[in-house]
């Protein structure tokens, strides 16, 4: 816990252990200092939630205000997410819709977890996505019918 807000906790009375950062995608403060619009922040705060994050193998800032390309698994270009990479990182659950909001993301690399369910619908509809992997998890269905128009895949 960086020791300055430690001090402040303990001057304003709290206790130092609740100095734990969480990101607020209503806060303008939180959103410039990611760098990403409030679509995409919110998109990652539904993935956090729909795949366990809390139990990830590592997620390394996903709970602080440091630029987004300090947070594990994410690359940001231009202030937009473009890529998500954390295969073997004990990522559960399902991928939320939500993710379509990433209408910038180029690469989306979930294998080696276990996640399970549906596809989601839109995620077939980004034109910028050129690599997704979802291999060696469970059971991932819901191949879409507009899976053609996903031109981009590599």
């Amino acid at each position: 816990m960086p020791r300055i807000l430690a001090l402040l906790l303990l001057f304003l009375g709290l206790p130092a252990q609740a100095a734990f950062v969480t990101v607020d995608c209503l806060n303008n403060a939180h959103l410039n200092a990611l760098g990403i619009p409030f679509t995409e922040c919110q998109a990652l705060e539904a993935f956090w939630d729909a795949t366990g994050g809390p139990n990830w193998k590592s997620s390394n800032n996903w709970d602080s205000l440091n630029d987004i390309n300090s947070w594990e698994g994410l690359t940001s270009t231009g202030g937009h997410v473009t890529a998500i990479a954390l295969p073997f990182n004990d990522l559960s659950g399902m991928v939320p819709d939500s993710i379509s909001q990433m209408i910038y993301l180029q690469q989306l690399d979930l294998s080696l977890n276990d996640l399970a369910g549906n596809l989601p619908q839109g995620l077939f509809d980004l034109t910028t996505l050129r690599v997704m992997d979802f291999s060696s998890n469970q059971q991932i269905t819901g191949l879409p019918a507009n899976l053609g128009s996903a031109s981009g895949l590599q």
